[in-house]
């Protein structure tokens, strides 16, 4: 115990030495690019409007703005905003008290009601999969929704669109054109987030906080870079902001599970802005038999991605491992186009064992008779185009990006990258599970690991974000919280991060981000979801995906 205490010291002194040389490091002005040649550099602690620049050759300019942030998008209520360089050249619309700004490949929807005297007007960004009526048709499942919000309000509404796959964000405007209620909500895994901010003159949502800062001149977060700082002393590989930290000072974080409320004024200007856990609607149930959930597992999964398949060819992110096996197990060869697997060279270098992950894929898409491709991470070279709009879409701390720029340069653009992501919340990510109540040191330890627990600063942040998401034990209605944790948390904080590098390029689906269907695996008892039976009963079906073969 004496050693374990004199490590725990000697951490927390480390910590202490290091976090304002590691927080100002990571909130250090980026790097400029090459390409415009950059003007005076940034001041410390600021965005480099630089990086926004308009390219000056034409087809250049044409791909930095359609790459940057993906499939962006940045909504205000009341007084207008004005976004920099090539971002105030994104397309522009307004709809009610909504003025949108659209990246060019981000689809927009807008069913509106046929008495100007009503809001009742229901706004998709991005694409919804309607897997209950068998549908892609966005603007038809914009109409029924908005006719859901006439009929039945708000409540009704959400309850109706939760239960949409695919990715999108959706904006309902309610009651009284005069002054209506605004309700915004996410799909299942939050994957098209929304960052959000609410002032005098108005509200802002956005797909990044950094469209957000550039939008009000807000200065970078150092409590959440220091937070950040903190956990990179801790473990190696990625750490994600903690709790409702995010890059930028003033703005927070939509949970998924949860929805934004706002009543506007006839200026436009809200009143209060509300954040609410939506879900769960219903206590758990749980279901022993692992042949029915299985059955509804797989009816569910088979008819979604036969659904992906009408919006573009098919082509699966392939490891090793069960999720995507998983998935391109209820696969319709009439949709299966392609796949791929990335590999880092260094990753190689330091484990010979990662080659499993190329010739373990390779083999399983031979025996499909689908083609296969190895994605080399690499670095764009300074000034590219990949290179300008990766800066501009991450322009304090650059992410890593030799996958995202392996998948943009590789893969066609054309194509439906399918990213089974997410298939933990509903087979377990948490291997050291406990039955102490939530607290906020608990959740600083599902965050980061045991360690995280004695942090100085790291409870109060996750006590503020339990707060926000209205995290507590009567409000999860049965659900495993720490798998509610990873699904909220991990892949909120996180996830969206990871398939924006697919956006950068073309469109990416997660078969996962299905709320029945996560409703459907967590029907399973706790011990057959950690040990994922419902992945083996799928796979044992399926010999010709046996890793092992």
């Amino acid at each position: 115990m004496t050693q374990v205490a004199d490590l725990a010291g000697r951490v927390r002194r480390r910590l202490g030495r290091e976090l304002v040389r590691a927080g100002r490091r990571l909130t250090g002005p980026p790097a400029a690019p090459s390409a415009p040649a950059p003007g005076p550099a940034a001041a410390p602690g600021t965005i480099d409007l630089e990086l926004y620049a308009r390219d000056a050759d034409p087809d250049r300019a044409a791909a930095i703005r359609s790459g940057a942030f993906g499939h962006g998008y940045l909504v205000r209520t009341g007084t207008e905003v004005v976004l920099p360089g090539f971002l105030g050249d994104w397309r522009r619309q307004q709809v009610g008290p909504l003025h949108l700004h659209l990246a060019p490949r981000t689809q927009v929807t807008v069913a509106g009601p046929a008495d100007p005297g009503q809001a009742d007007t229901v706004v998709v960004l991005g694409q919804p999969v309607d897997v209950d009526h068998g549908s892609t048709d966005v603007a038809a499942i914009a109409g029924r929704l908005r006719r859901t919000l006439a009929r039945s309000g708000p409540d009704a509404l959400v309850r109706e669109a939760a239960y949409l796959a695919g990715r999108w964000t959706l904006l309902a405007l309610g009651g009284d054109s005069r002054s209506p209620v605004l309700t915004v909500l996410p799909d299942a895994m939050a994957s098209r987030p929304v960052f959000y901010r609410a002032d005098v003159d108005g509200l802002t949502l956005a797909s990044s906080e950094i469209l957000v800062a550039l939008a009000h001149d807000l200065p970078p977060s150092r409590a959440e870079a220091e937070a950040v700082a903190h956990g990179q002393l801790l473990r190696t590989g990625v750490v994600h902001s903690p709790g409702t930290l995010t890059a930028v000072e003033e703005v927070l974080p939509l949970v998924p599970n949860c929805l934004l409320r706002a009543s506007l004024g006839p200026d436009g200007v809200p009143g209060r802005v509300r954040h609410e856990r939506f879900w769960p609607f219903e206590q758990r149930a749980e279901e022993t038999d692992l042949g029915e959930v299985a059955g509804a597992f797989a009816d569910r999964m088979r008819e979604h991605l036969r659904l992906l398949g009408e919006l573009g060819p098919l082509w699966w992110s392939l490891t090793g491992g069960l999720d995507s096996r998983v998935t391109l197990a209820h696969s319709s060869p009439s949709v299966l186009t392609g796949t791929f697997t990335y590999l880092n060279p260094r990753d190689l270098q330091r484990s010979p064992e990662v080659a499993d992950d190329l010739f373990v894929p390779n083999r399983l898409a031979a025996g499909l008779g689908v083609p296969h491709r190895v994605l080399r991470w690499r670095q764009a070279a300074d000034g590219t185009v990949f290179d300008r709009l990766h800066r501009a879409t991450y322009p304090l701390r650059r992410a890593s990006h030799g996958a995202a720029h392996a998948m943009w340069a590789d893969l066609p653009g054309d194509i439906v990258q399918v990213q089974s992501n997410g298939g933990e919340i509903g087979t377990t990510n948490t291997r050291a599970r406990t039955d102490e109540p939530i607290s906020p040191s608990a959740l600083a330890a599902l965050w980061l690991g045991p360690m995280a627990r004695d942090v100085p600063g790291f409870a109060p942040i996750f006590a503020d974000w339990a707060e926000h998401a209205q995290f507590r034990d009567d409000r999860l209605l049965g659900y495993d919280r720490h798998d509610l944790f990873y699904w909220e948390h991990r892949m909120g904080r996180w996830g969206h991060r990871k398939f924006l590098d697919g956006d950068l390029g073309h469109r990416l689906m997660l078969p996962f981000n299905d709320r029945r269907l996560l409703e459907i695996m967590h029907r399973s008892p706790i011990e057959q979801r950690v040990g994922k039976e419902l992945y083996a009963r799928v796979l044992d079906g399926r010999p010709d995906l046996d890793a092992d073969r």
